[in-house]
């Protein structure tokens, strides 16, 4: 089964599956839909806590990298935790995303960086 998560690998933004399992993908149309569901690991700033799972944060929908001709959207279900000596709930922060977006970084680098090549092309600054 590796072989599976090493092309995953490829495919996904670098560093997610340390902390997100790959659940399903959907092809539909033009799109492709990735979910992926952050694993049962609190954050280390945590650990030494006592805790208890907490459900899932609504599901989050990011755009990523097109695959050949297709869309492609990341459909990722956060945790929370809930610390059981003060009874806060905390979760991990999703690090993916572009300031502002809902793309991630790597992909709103690469059309930033296409923007300003298109303008160099075309004379404009």
């Amino acid at each position: 089964m590796t072989i599976y998560k090493d092309f995953a690998e490829l495919l996904l933004p670098e560093g997610i599956l340390t902390y997100y399992d790959l659940i399903d993908f959907n092809k539909e149309g033009e799109n492709i839909s990735i979910y992926l569901s952050e694993k049962a690991e609190i954050p280390i700033a945590y650990k030494n806590e006592k805790y208890r799972l907490n459900g899932f944060l609504p599901e989050v929908t990011i755009k990523d990298f097109p695959i050949r001709e297709y869309k492609v959207q990341l459909k990722i279900k956060r945790r929370r935790w809930l610390l059981t000596d003060s009874n806060s709930k905390i979760t991990r922060d999703l690090i993916l995303l572009a300031s502002g977006t809902r793309i991630t970084k790597s992909f709103a680098d690469f059309l930033k960086e296409l923007a300003r090549y298109s303008s160099d092309k075309y004379g404009k600054s």
